[in-house]
């Protein structure tokens, strides 16, 4: 037991491929194929939808 300091604490494990974080990073969390980490708070603030980053034509 840890007594509360008055910060509050967060323990979360995220494991996700080189494919993933690269889609996280050029289209935002919401590209995810995983509906799990779709849907996770955390990477959706740090990861928001992006549409500016790439065009439909670039290919890589």
């Amino acid at each position: 037991m840890i007594p509360y300091d008055g910060y509050p604490r967060y323990h979360s494990c995220l494991t996700f491929s080189e494919a993933d974080f690269l889609t996280l990073v050029t289209q935002g969390a919401q590209a995810l194929e995983d509906g799990k980490l779709k849907r996770h708070p955390a990477l959706e603030s740090l990861f928001p939808n992006q549409h500016s980053i790439m065009w439909d034509s670039d290919f890589f």
